[in-house]
């Protein structure tokens, strides 16, 4: 590490029990404490506003994945009702050129 001149940081070598010298250092200490104080105050508010955002973001999964699955039964049960008319010939004269349904979506992940 090397020498530390004396003269460029005078509070490294206060003795703590000169009366003269002893404010120095508690000075010092007394700010490290209030800034310690402080960026854990910072911390926890940031962690305070990240946990509301993450509580957000998994309820707006929550409600898309619903829709998903609404969308994905509404689709099902198209696709069935198509299906079913087409086979029982009874929407043929309605729609004579009417290409066959596409496939069923592929099942939701879990």
């Amino acid at each position: 590490m090397g020498v530390v001149p004396s003269h460029k940081y005078p509070h490294m070598f206060l003795d703590p029990d000169d009366d003269d010298t002893a404010s120095g250092p508690l000075d010092l200490r007394e700010e490290i404490t209030q800034q310690v104080e402080a960026h854990a105050q910072r911390v926890a508010a940031m962690e305070a506003v990240c946990a509301e955002k993450v509580r957000t973001l998994e309820s707006t999964v929550q409600t898309q994945s619903q829709e998903v699955s609404d969308l994905r039964k509404a689709y099902s049960d198209m696709y069935s009702f198509l299906t079913q008319m087409r086979s029982s010939g009874s929407g043929s004269d309605l729609m004579p050129h009417m290409p066959p349904p596409p496939p069923p979506p592929p099942p939701a992940p879990s």
